[in-house]
């Protein structure tokens, strides 16, 4: 598959593409989902109209069947939604996302397999399928994770990939804080795409950006100019998740912070 193949929709999209819509439709398929906030900097421009939302196969009756329902209402492409039914089974979390970039809204689709610990010697282990589509056109990334079982291995991969030097400064941050098999590597390829990026996962560290901030801030005013200054003061309470960066699909740089995730329950109504 190209990286963005045109192939026709299973339905018409029938949810409107803002995160509030989004999440409302997760809570009707598992009471308190998992809600995540990111930005995303690249060629000069910082873009947080993003929301990723995840719930448990198991967390309640009819699930999957009700993810099904909710990529259809997204509009997922019919070869994409057929992919993402095979391989619910092995999943341990299903994720939706939105990405609006001022032109367009990106829709996505993740499930998550259970990996384990990292052994060195293995091959790299498939940690996440994604299908991300808009405009008729859709891709799929497949996330691996490196088997770092070291802070040291774990720099020293970072380093093979580009833009990884934001991430290792974070990493000299975290480490005396989280164990290097609870900090997830993943590499991240997508078919017929110039795209080589990485993720590397820091909740368990419990470190806000205002702590990272002097590690991870000039790479966010290389990638999106000079108001990443102030996004990065005005979200430094926010907690740490994961540090993605590289080469995006388009063939330029990019850096983009996760943060913030949660359970997500709807709001009680009035007594």
């Amino acid at each position: 598959m190209s990286a963005a193949t045109a192939d026709p929709v299973a339905a018409p999209a029938a949810l409107p593409p803002t995160p509030e819509a989004l999440l409302a439709a997760i809570r009707r398929l598992a009471p308190a989902p998992f809600a995540e906030r990111s930005a995303k900097f690249a060629g000069g421009r910082i873009l947080d109209r993003r929301l990723l939302v995840g719930v448990e196969p198991g967390a309640a009756p009819g699930v999957r069947e009700g993810a099904l329902r909710l990529a259809q209402d997204l509009g997922m492409p019919i070869v994409a939604l057929a992919e993402f039914d095979l391989g619910f089974s092995g999943a341990r979390m299903i994720h939706f996302g939105l990405e609006d970039d001022g032109a367009r809204v990106i829709r996505k689709a993740y499930l998550e397999r259970d990996f384990g610990p990292p052994r060195r010697g293995r091959a790299p282990e498939l940690a996440f399928l994604a299908w991300k589509w808009a405009e008729g056109r859709w891709s799929r990334a497949l996330y691996r994770r490196v088997q770092a079982e070291t802070h040291e291995a774990l720099d020293a991969a970072l380093a093979a990939f580009p833009g990884g030097e934001p991430a290792r400064a974070v990493l000299r941050l975290t480490a005396p804080r989280q164990p290097a098999r609870e900090t997830i590597l993943l590499e991240v390829t997508e078919d017929g795409s110039p795209r080589r990026s990485f993720d590397l996962n820091f909740y368990t560290a419990g470190m806000t950006l205002a702590d990272v901030a002097p590690a991870l801030g000039p790479a966010l005013e290389a990638a999106g100019g000079p108001a990443a200054r102030g996004w990065l003061a005005a979200h430094g309470a926010e907690r740490l998740g994961h540090v993605s960066a590289g080469t995006g699909r388009d063939g330029a740089p990019f850096v983009t912070v996760y943060f913030g995730a949660k359970r997500s329950p709807a709001p009680e109504g009035p007594p």
